[in-house]
């Protein structure tokens, strides 16, 4: 039996862990569809301080939900960043620096696969057969409707697309490709290389974004079993972050401008 490295497997999945945990306290808003409190003549009323009570109190009670998601998300983004910087030499140490070309391609093939997935609808379908309250994975939070300020959308963004393109790839492709692809390959993980996966093994990552993307399962199964592809191709870690970082980028620029909410 090989000896485990000294760093275990906290550094993995600990960021992970952290990121999950606290996305649970997050808040979820409605679609633009249902959100039907602001009409044009509410919006003026607001811009001319004619609020009646009913109205002042659900305004009262939007922008304190848009405070606690946006307090909750600058906290998810505060830890889970701070994991992964102090694990950061370790991470290196496991998976030296490198990329390939591919992997961008691999990232822009996989936003439009995406997208066009999603926009069959297929799973919303199938939920809404069973539940008629169906199941929201993504908070639809709109920044341009729910914040007041131009400072307060421009520092959002920012801190928005850096855990897009940045964090999420990260401590996601960690825990998955880092640790639990390598670990149900073989229990001594830490010496399996990810070019030499088992057929077992490469099914772990489309089942995981499956089950973490119950409304857009079609469009995670065909997103992660391509990332799966360039990884057993290149058998390189960083080019599942890369191309992860590419169809996040696409992705968020995609959602702002043509606002799909339910894809943020």
């Amino acid at each position: 039996m090989t000896d485990q490295p000294k760093y275990g497997l906290w550094p993995f999945v600990l960021p992970f862990l952290a990121f999950m945990l606290i996305s649970m306290l997050e808040v979820k808003f409605p679609s633009e569809n249902e959100d039907t409190i602001f009409s044009d003549i509410e919006i003026s009323s607001i811009e001319e301080g004619n609020l009646s009570q009913a109205e002042l109190y659900v305004l009262n009670e939007r922008r304190e939900t848009t405070t606690r998601f946006l307090g909750i998300y600058g906290l998810k983004v505060l830890v889970t960043t701070g994991l992964l910087v102090f694990f950061w030499k370790t991470y290196l140490s496991a998976f030296p620096w490198s990329a390939t070309w591919l992997s961008i391609g691999v990232g822009v093939v996989g936003v439009l696969l995406w997208v066009v997935l999603c926009d069959l609808g297929w799973e919303r379908q199938i939920i809404s057969w069973f539940s008629t309250e169906g199941i929201s994975v993504r908070s639809q939070f709109n920044p341009f409707s729910q914040l007041d300020h131009n400072w307060q959308l421009t520092c959002f963004l920012a801190v928005r697309f850096f855990g897009l393109v940045i964090m999420v790839p990260i401590c996601e492709e960690l825990m998955l490709r880092g640790f639990l692809m390598r670990y149900v390959e073989d229990p001594e993980w830490w010496t399996v290389s990810l070019s030499r996966l088992s057929f077992r093994t490469l099914l772990v990552a489309p089942a995981y974004g499956v089950l973490t993307h119950p409304t857009e399962a079609l469009a995670a199964l065909a997103w992660f079993s391509l990332v799966t592809w360039l990884v057993q191709r290149t058998g390189n870690f960083w080019d599942a972050v890369l191309a992860h970082a590419v169809t996040n980028l696409l992705l968020g620029l995609y959602v702002c401008f043509y606002a799909q909410w339910h894809l943020w």
